[in-house]
């Protein structure tokens, strides 16, 4: 995988470079009767650059970057596209051909990447089976040393599990929450994260939203989250239309920003209210672009009128 993407960054730096430099020999060489516009041109070769830059970052950690390795897939797929209807239409000669060939090696290997990766992080078969619920609430201790166990004993705990820290949705989630927290406190129950970033980045993660000192538990292997039978998403869950309108509302209309996942992109997210260990109200996400009704989990807590 690392040496494909290798090479693709090769080719299309190779590619993005001559059509800056010699335009019209480039596209003469592949056989275009017009020669477009030179700025066009060498727009098109810094994209093809761009896409060099990515494929580069991608063969570093293939696993890691895969939404690179889409985009790159996506970007073959419409290049080879382009390629077949410029040539249907003419603007190709049909003996140069072999371009639409060329292109159509990328495709397969790109997608192999993809299902490899789509292996990894959807499958759970190789998952080591969760330990049981009431031992991992004792297991895991927040940053101020308290258990999931304890804190569920003093009164109710909302527990709220994240996805990755990139993603819009879980940032969403936090602003929701600090806006609810003093209602949640009202009502008698108390708040929890799980998350899956290590410490010191989840504490400057969650001190953009004021909830630094709420309880958090650090998980990143995902043994809580299998524990509370929180599943991987498959790819359509992820790339669906759903999730693209709600993340484009939430990472720009709402300002949340979109980073790389440094975790598991695909394990989905999941609200329980504990009490004693037990869960006595949840919400498992169907989608990771759900907006659950958090107070609705509290129906249960006693009500409690602030001073």
């Amino acid at each position: 995988m690392k040496i494909t993407l290798a090479a693709a960054a090769a080719f299309n730096a190779v590619w993005g470079l001559a059509m800056i430099a010699y335009p019209a020999v480039t596209l003469a060489w592949m056989g275009f009767a017009l020669v477009p516009d030179s700025e066009i041109c060498r727009y098109v070769g810094l994209t093809s650059l761009v896409f060099a830059l990515g494929y580069g970052i991608a063969a570093g950690n293939p696993f890691r970057y895969w939404p690179l390795v889409l985009l790159g897939f996506a970007e073959k797929a419409a290049a080879t596209a382009s390629l077949l209807a410029a040539t249907a239409s003419g603007v190709i000669a049909w003996n140069r051909s072999w371009l639409i060939a060329a292109g159509l090696v990328w495709i397969p290997l790109l997608f192999l990447i993809l299902r490899e990766t789509s292996r990894r992080f959807i499958l759970e078969l190789d998952e080591p089976a969760p330990m049981p619920r009431d031992r991992l609430l004792l297991k895991y201790t927040s940053q101020q040393g308290f258990s999931l166990y304890e804190l569920s004993a003093l009164r109710p705990t909302l527990t709220v599990f994240l996805r990755h820290a990139g993603c819009p949705f879980c940032r969403e989630a936090l602003e929701d929450l600090s806006k609810l927290r003093p209602v949640i406190e009202c009502r008698g129950a108390g708040l929890a994260f799980v998350h899956m970033s290590p410490e010191p980045e989840a504490e400057k993660f969650f001190a953009e939203y004021g909830l630094a000192d709420v309880p958090r538990f650090s998980d990143p292997s995902g043994g809580l989250y299998r524990a509370f039978a929180l599943r991987r998403a498959e790819w359509r869950e992820i790339l669906g239309p759903r999730v693209w309108k709600r993340g484009f509302r939430a990472a720009l209309l709402k300002r949340h920003g979109l980073r790389f996942p440094q975790s598991d992109a695909f394990r989905m997210p999941g609200v329980f209210l504990l009490r004693e260990g037990a869960v006595v109200a949840q919400h498992r996400h169907a989608s990771p672009a759900e907006r659950p009704d958090y107070l609705s989990l509290l129906t249960d807590t006693p009500a409690r009128l602030s001073a």
